[in-house]
């Protein structure tokens, strides 16, 4: 009888032993996939946010762009306006300065 017991009480340990050890398999696989799960969350994360900040940031440098686009073009037509413009002042001044010129002779000639 006792040797029964004893038999059984080694099957129950064994049992016990068993269901720990499936157990804590099982806490070390849930813990894995966890870790997994989790390290695969960070990346899409960090890839969204990546994706992101370079959307933004080709945005601005369209923006950014384009202005200094707006202000070539706006420097360009102001320097072909001052071009155009150039002949006729300096003629003006010319005519200005000639006629201050007549003004002296005629000033020191009374």
């Amino acid at each position: 009888m006792a040797a029964l017991e004893r038999q059984f009480l080694m099957q129950k340990h064994l049992l016990l032993r068993a269901k720990e050890n499936s157990d804590w398999e099982l806490e070390e696989k849930q813990m894995g996939e966890k870790y997994v799960l989790h390290r695969k969350l960070f990346k899409d994360e960090y890839f969204l946010l990546r994706t992101q900040m370079l959307a933004r940031h080709q945005k601005e440098l369209a923006q950014a762009q384009k202005i200094n686009q707006e202000e070539e073009d706006e420097l360009v037509r102001a320097l072909a306006l001052d071009r155009k413009k150039l002949p006729k002042m300096l003629r003006n001044e010319a005519k200005t300065r000639s006629v201050m010129f007549k003004e002296s002779l005629r000033i020191s000639m009374q």
